[in-house]
């Protein structure tokens, strides 16, 4: 017998309005983990945390080229993208990063 998958997950969460349990959630991608509620601000600081590493100009840029484009096109999509990282190129925070990573030892 066939087995045929049925129905996208985002429609039928929009169109029953039934609850998610976490661990489903994490399983269909709308949550990044599922900790013990007693962990959730630390799991939530350590998200922080690995963001804030970054210049807060590229995290900026990020941002600006993910929320609209997620919206377009791939060929606009893609052309908000290089509009955003060509703002970022000339700051303190893009050479730091690129000096960062020239200098680390070679993977091998």
């Amino acid at each position: 017998m066939a087995v045929r998958a049925v129905g996208c997950c985002a429609l039928e969460l929009i169109l029953t309005g039934d609850p998610v349990p976490a661990a489903r959630a994490a399983e269909i991608g709308l949550v990044n983990a599922v900790v013990p509620a007693g962990e959730l601000l630390d799991a939530a600081r350590g998200l922080v945390d690995r963001i804030i590493r970054h210049a807060p100009t590229a995290v900026s840029a990020c941002l600006r080229a993910v929320t609209p484009g997620i919206n377009l096109p791939i060929d606009e999509g893609l052309a908000v993208e290089a509009a955003c990282f060509a703002a970022t190129v000339p700051t303190d925070g893009v050479r730091e990063g690129l000096r960062r990573f020239l200098d680390r030892p070679a993977a091998g």
